[in-house]
């Protein structure tokens, strides 16, 4: 196996080689059939590009725009060519040598013609851009009348057998995509594809000689079909040219007047018919086409007499339709000389009315239209019609269903409908044409309403005036209701719906809505008006609401989402990144929700449940609210001489009462001027008086870790002044609520009962280190009941607790840093 493998693969190498290296050489064959060869005018003998162009084309094509690129002895016209062996008889030739080489008898098996002329770029790129020698090139710009265009060709060449993997080439461009493809696939026609070995059922053999004609093989007849746009314009290249070198000739031959687009379909009726008033009757409608080119989408109409009892068809190929006395038979494709039937079998002739009528149709172009019919004309005939819908439903009835759909035409022709009277009870009526109609019932009215019209046939028949019957049915219309998928509303702001755009069928001065389904939302009904509120939750339900209509007893339900979204809450409505401070809601209609921290004399201050940086707000307001008091407030967010406030407060709802406040946050004195600290309960710690009141009762506090503003403009009477407050006085804490005015920030208790002075000071702190530990102690207070312990990062703090004890020292673990600690002795556990 292993020999005979490598004996294989040498040989293949020894053709390929001989491939590269091939030569022309003469080899006179004998013609013991003497039969008659082809006869050809070259180019060369006075054929012009454009004769050739008018030989190939047929039906349904023009052209312009003719050239040609070659030489002249390359192509021509042919002959004779069914008694030299070919299928085609007559039409032109391109080749890649010469077209008169192409005459018989085949005397050489590599017959060649060198040119020594230049090839082609499109043919190259089909062979992947191998180099072409001496191209044949007839090219011109037409315009089809039909969807498709087909020609017919034969290739062969005396590249055959021998060379089916090295061989010439040639390409039918149709606007640059070549369209030489074997039937029914995308592979590209050419000798290595069509040969002895691969689809040689399109291959026919010529070595040893059996035809008069010179090439070694050639194919059989091979249509082209390519789809075009109709009555546009397209460019066809028809190339032919040799690969690599410049011997063994190919020739195309294409077919004369075989370029072609569209098709004759013709349709006749066989036999004459006949009045046979008791017995079956028989007809047969024959339809053909003679044209050159396949059918598309062909459809056959009949109407037969309307006198007919009943009647049936049959046919082999194709749908059959019957509606009324009209048969539509629906073929598909119908190739050049193809002939079908359709017979039909009537019985129950009542009257000698034989006025059979037909037409034929194809979507293909069709040169001949004057046997597509066969019209047998009697005057039209129009049939009452019936109609009905319901109370209030307009009624639109298409030309397929129309006036005509049971009227009677025999002509072909467009028919036209012309009303003569139209509806009395119409809010709107029209009607077409072709027979379609449009009816919309009055207001309310249910009964028989009534139309009459005739038509004309186009071929100036006029019918019958008939009456058109519309029956309008009482319809006794349910309510309805159709709500929006979602609504919301904002915690404590309640949404009011009017339901009258949602509610239908109904008489709304009789009826009534009901509401289910909230279990946390508020819900009353007053009229078709519906409020929803809610200020304990947020969250969403689904709500059921029904209408009933108290005059029928009818009712209807419909279902949608409510959902009450969150309040703001401080932090939200302060918080800002803004380099001026100013809150992202100023100038905004907002409700917040807060717990009342503070009651001052013109409004009061709110907090979040839990403290921290802006975690407060003013509310500038006459509305009442209570220490504790858990709030919905109204209003719109503004600067007040940069005091974030909440002004134009237009309600303050008490969700509940008694609240727990958070417990002030504790800050550093220096901190407190900031945006932050706005609106905040805070708190300063063991801070003493460094600057007594000013007439406006502002004084300062401080301590190591910086000085804040004291003041009694928000809690206090008009005329309050401070009692005893002195440079050097000591306080434990002072609590209050920041405020801001011209740029400054002020710390405002709420009473004294926020001003808690230093029980005694803590002397002799000393702080000493041992075993990882740091040792704090200090001089007893006789009046302390214990001692707490607080420390700040060194510069800016903030102070925070660190223990509590009632004994006089601590041993607690180094903080990383640097680091201030107080002690302040305490009275209260």
């Amino acid at each position: 196996m292993k020999k005979l493998f490598v004996l294989i693969i040498i040989c293949l190498g020894v053709v390929s080689i001989c491939a590269q290296e091939r030569a022309a050489i003469e080899n006179q064959v004998p013609n013991p059939q003497q039969r008659t060869s082809i006869s050809v005018s070259s180019m060369a003998m006075g054929i012009t590009p454009t004769q050739m162009v008018e030989t190939i084309l047929g039906q349904g094509v023009s052209y312009s725009n003719v050239s040609y690129t070659g030489v002249l002895q390359a192509a021509g016209t042919y002959n004779t060519g069914i008694q030299a062996g070919l299928g085609i008889d007559s039409g032109i030739i391109l080749s890649s040598g010469s077209a008169v080489g192409a005459v018989g008898p085949n005397n050489s098996p590599s017959y060649t013609t060198n040119n020594n002329n230049a090839g082609d770029v499109q043919l190259s790129a089909l062979i992947g851009g191998e180099t072409t020698w001496d191209a044949c090139i007839l090219e011109f710009d037409f315009i089809p009348q039909g969807n498709t265009i087909q020609f017919n060709f034969i290739l062969a060449s005396e590249e055959y057998p021998e060379y089916i993997n090295y061989h010439d080439v040639f390409g039918f461009f149709l606007n640059g995509t070549n369209i030489a493809l074997l039937p029914g696939t995308t592979t590209p026609i050419s000798i290595g594809t069509i040969n002895h070995l691969v689809n040689s059922q399109y291959y026919i053999s010529n070595s040893p000689v059996r035809y008069d004609i010179q090439c070694d093989g050639f194919t059989t007849i091979l249509p082209v079909l390519a789809t075009v746009v109709p009555k546009q314009t397209h460019h066809i290249k028809l190339a032919v040219a040799d690969m690599r070198d410049h011997i063994y000739d190919t020739w195309i031959f294409l077919q004369q007047n075989s370029f072609v687009s569209g098709a004759d379909v013709s349709l006749q009726m066989n036999p004459i018919p006949v009045f046979n008033p008791n017995g079956t009757n028989s007809y047969s409608f024959e339809v053909s086409n003679n044209g050159p080119s396949k059918a598309q989408y062909v459809s056959v109409q009949i109407r037969l007499p309307y006198t007919f009892e009943s009647f049936t068809a049959q046919a082999q190929v194709g749908t059959i339709w019957i509606d009324e006395n009209c048969i539509t038979w629906e073929i598909g494709s119908l190739g050049p000389g193809v002939e079908l039937t359709l017979n039909v079998t009537a019985t129950g002739l009542l009257y000698q009315s034989l006025n059979f009528a037909g037409y034929a149709t194809t979507t293909t172009f069709d040169h001949v239209t004057g046997n597509n019919y066969f019209p047998l004309y009697l005057a039209p005939t129009a049939t009452a019609d019936s109609y009905q819908t319901d109370q209030g439903v307009p009624l639109n009835i298409s030309s397929s269903a129309g006036l005509f759909a049971n009227d009677i035409s025999y002509s072909f022709q467009a028919c036209d409908c012309v009303v003569v009277i139209s509806p009395s009870h119409a809010a709107a009526f029209s009607a077409n044409f072709n027979g379609g109609f449009s009816y919309t019932p009055a207001e309310n009215y249910h009964g028989t309403d009534i139309f009459y019209y005739y038509f004309l046939d186009g071929n100036g028949g006029m019918s019958n005036t008939v009456a058109v019957t519309i029956v309008v049915n009482e319809v006794i219309a349910l309510p309805a209701i159709s709500l929006p998928n979602y609504v919301s509303f904002v915690k404590g702001n309640p949404l009011v719906i009017d339901m009258q755009p949602y509610i239908s069928n109904v008489n709304t001065n009789h009826c009534s809505l009901s509401i289910s389904g909230n279990e946390l939302i508020q819900a009353d009904v007053n009229g078709l008006f519906v409020t929803f509120n809610c200020i304990e939750c947020d969250g969403s339900e689904t709500i059921t609401v029904t209408v009933c209509d108290s005059l029928q007893g009818l009712s209807a339900s419909d279902q949608f989402m409510v959902e009450v979204l969150p309040a703001l809450d401080c932090y939200e409505t302060q918080f800002t990144s803004a380099p001026n401070g100013i809150s992202p809601y100023n100038g905004t209609q907002v409700t917040i929700e807060g717990t009342v921290s503070a009651v001052a004399n013109n409004g009061f201050f709110i907090t979040d449940s839990g403290n921290g940086i802006y975690r407060g707000m003013y509310v500038q307001t006459d509305l009442e609210a209570a220490m504790q008091d858990l709030i919905l407030v109204m209003g719109t967010v503004t600067e007040v001489n940069g005091f974030t406030t909440l002004a134009n407060v237009t309600n303050c709802i008490v969700v509940a009462q008694n609240q727990t406040l958070p417990e002030p946050l504790l800050v550093n004195p220096g901190s407190i001027a900031s945006e932050a600290y706005e609106g905040v309960l805070c708190k300063v710690q063991n801070v003493a008086v460094t600057i007594a009141p000013n007439p406006d009762q502002v004084f300062t506090v401080s301590n190591a870790l910086g000085a804040c503003l004291i003041d009694d403009a928000y809690f206090y009477p008009v005329d309050h002044i401070w009692p005893s407050i002195t440079t050097g006085q000591t306080w434990q804490s002072i609590t209050g609520v920041v405020v801001s005015r011209d740029g400054q920030y002020f710390l405002n208790p709420r009473s004294d009962a926020d001003m808690i002075p230093s029980p005694a000071s803590i002397t002799n702190i000393s702080i000493t280190h041992s075993e990882g530990q740091i040792n704090l102690s200090w001089t007893p207070v006789a009046s302390a009941s214990h001692y707490t312990i607080y420390h700040a990062e060194y510069p800016t703090g903030p102070w925070t607790l660190l223990d509590t004890t009632t004994a006089t020292g601590i041993s607690i673990s180094p903080i990383p840093g640097h680091h201030f600690y107080y002690v302040t002795a305490e009275t209260q556990p």
